[in-house]
């Protein structure tokens, strides 16, 4: 989850524990410098997350994103290869990452509340930060367009094309580029610009 924007293993779980007795917490918080340590590393955790990152992340495994990006597409192959994405997401995915990200939007709330009672708030993720998110959002979307334009190859590596799409659907591209590279030895030409 660090690398999708939100740090789970720092940040998940406390803001339920805090809303379970939010009093209790103030005192602890405002008694023991242990536990002012502890929920300021918390905060920073929490100030290098964010849910709308990690939305932002979700939403491309979205298939109605992409039947949207297809409705508004200008360009004939760009929407091809939208409406081709759609087919290869499965939407019971997206829906179960909907359910962990409002468990952590829920447990977040719980936290920032928590911060907010001792006068504590965490800053927001810096805009650098959350430029490189955005970057790395982009790139991904390539990803996907770039997945399903693969041609058929021959079988010799037991890994069929809907096979390679999910996996790189699923962000497991490097075993994916060896196998592109095994069914598609480099000879110097250019790829044609397929669907």
């Amino acid at each position: 989850m660090h690398q999708l924007g939100f740090l789970a293993n720092s940040v998940g779980g406390l803001g339920t524990a805090i809303a379970n007795d939010i009093e209790q917490f103030g005192a602890m918080y405002r008694g023991s410098d242990r536990c002012r340590r502890f929920v300021s590393l918390a905060a920073f955790a929490r100030s290098m997350s964010s849910l709308d990152v990690l939305a932002a992340y979700v939403e491309v495994f979205n298939p109605n994103y992409w039947l949207r990006r297809a409705e508004f597409a200008t360009d004939p192959k760009r929407y091809r290869r939208y409406r081709r994405l759609v087919e290869h997401l499965d939407g019971r995915r997206y829906e179960r990452l909907q359910r962990i990200l409002r468990r952590f939007r829920e447990d977040i709330m719980d936290f920032d509340g928590g911060l907010e009672s001792v006068d504590s708030p965490a800053p927001p993720m810096s805009d650098e930060l959350a430029i490189l998110h955005a970057l790395r959002i982009g790139m991904i979307q390539e990803l996907f367009v770039l997945a399903v334009r693969i041609p058929r190859f021959s079988t010799q590596t037991d890994v069929t094309v809907g096979a390679l799409i999910q996996d790189l659907l699923q962000l497991n591209v490097l075993p994916s580029m060896e196998v592109l590279e095994e069914a598609f030895p480099a000879d110097g030409r250019p790829l044609e610009d397929g669907a």
